[in-house]
């Protein structure tokens, strides 16, 4: 077998591969994209509200703290003034508010990293069900406005 004869031979290998056969789709027709099962959506929003939670739970932890520190003001006037800026037993009083300082004492002194996300379950549903919600509506949204 020479040369010629494969060459030919693969070239018109190649033509019937790329020539649409009578039982494809029409010419004009446009691609269909591949769906994919809706349950990804369900997962993957458990799983980013969960994510989110985790890593907000301990700042909402210390935001609800802050709200609740009692601080006393001279005056509202420019020379307002934390009384309690210096008391130890109000962490948050004062002009600094260390976010991973004031994590690491409460951590040590509650009991260590779980006391920072004591009461955390109901949240967690809370936002798990939510991202679900939103995951699935976009996924079956964004479908029917891809087929149409």
């Amino acid at each position: 077998m020479d040369n010629s004869m494969v060459s030919s031979t693969s070239e018109s290998k190649s033509q019937n591969e790329s020539s649409p056969s009578s039982s494809d789709s029409p010419p004009n027709a446009e691609p269909k994209t591949p769906t994919y099962p809706h349950w990804h959506d369900l997962i993957a929003g458990a799983a980013a509200g969960l994510g989110a939670r985790a890593i907000t739970a301990p700042l909402d932890l210390l935001k609800i703290r802050r709200q609740l520190a009692s601080t006393t003001t001279t005056t509202a006037s420019s020379k307002t003034v934390a009384s309690s800026a210096t008391n130890a037993t109000t962490p948050f009083a004062g002009a600094e508010w260390k976010i991973f300082h004031h994590l690491y004492s409460i951590a040590e002194k509650e009991g260590g990293v779980r006391s920072l996300y004591r009461g955390n379950v109901a949240a967690s549903y809370l936002w798990m069900g939510y991202n679900v919600a939103q995951f699935w509506l976009y996924g079956y949204t964004s479908e029917y406005l891809h087929q149409q």
